[in-house]
């Protein structure tokens, strides 16, 4: 009885350390070169805070993100927004001899339309591959440098079409919860390319929720 105790532990061992010397061999045996991002495209919604001073509005669009290299890829896509304008600025004039008072703001609601071209390096991609992270949907921090193109807002009362370029650098982070869903955040500072040599500096920040059709 005892004997086969034995035999039957030992086989255990044996068939234990055989499957570990194949996993220990398979990932070995894996090229560090051909570790890589995915190319994929998707919809997308969530807050942004910029819009070339437009505020705070949110978002509804479209990207395809293609594979460049390894770790970059170029970010392709357009979005409507959907935000607030000022509508008038109502100026009531000097409310005592030694001061000014401030004008008043009347706000409407209106929608927007983007369209985007973004660079993105996805640095921690090998680093999290090599150690067993998630990667899934090319998780993981990138920095970008997005070119948006927006309008003003549509629709509003007694405006015309208006257009800007605005170029940021960004740093940012992306989750993946599936192979479909993924959420990412993102910030940085850059300018209006319309109205230089004029600096006109304009926060960035947003955060998507992302459905991909890969």
């Amino acid at each position: 009885m005892f004997m086969k105790k034995m035999l039957i532990s030992s086989l255990l061992l044996l068939s234990f350390f055989s499957l570990s010397a194949q996993k220990e061999v398979f990932f070995t045996t894996i090229d560090k070169d051909s570790v890589s991002i995915s190319s994929m495209q998707g919809i997308f919604i969530g807050p942004a805070a910029f819009h070339s001073g437009f505020g705070v509005s949110f978002d509804v669009g479209y990207f395809n993100e293609k594979r460049m290299t390894n770790s970059t890829s170029l970010i392709l896509g357009g979005n409507i927004y959907l935000g607030k304008y000022i509508k008038s600025i109502l100026y009531s004039g000097y409310s005592n001899s030694n001061s000014f008072s401030r004008p008043i703001h009347e706000y409407g609601f209106g929608m927007g339309l983007t369209a985007f071209a973004e660079p993105r390096w996805y640095f921690t991609f090998k680093n999290r591959y090599e150690k067993g992270r998630n990667v899934k949907l090319n998780t993981g921090c990138f920095l970008g440098l997005p070119l948006e193109l927006n309008t003003n807002t549509l629709f509003a009362d007694s405006t015309k079409l208006k257009l800007n370029l605005f170029l940021s650098p960004i740093i940012g982070y992306r989750f993946a919860f599936s192979n479909h869903f993924f959420m990412e955040t993102s910030a940085g500072l850059g300018i209006s390319l319309f109205h230089l040599p004029e600096i006109q500096l304009n926060s960035y920040f947003r955060i998507k929720a992302a459905y991909t059709f890969k």
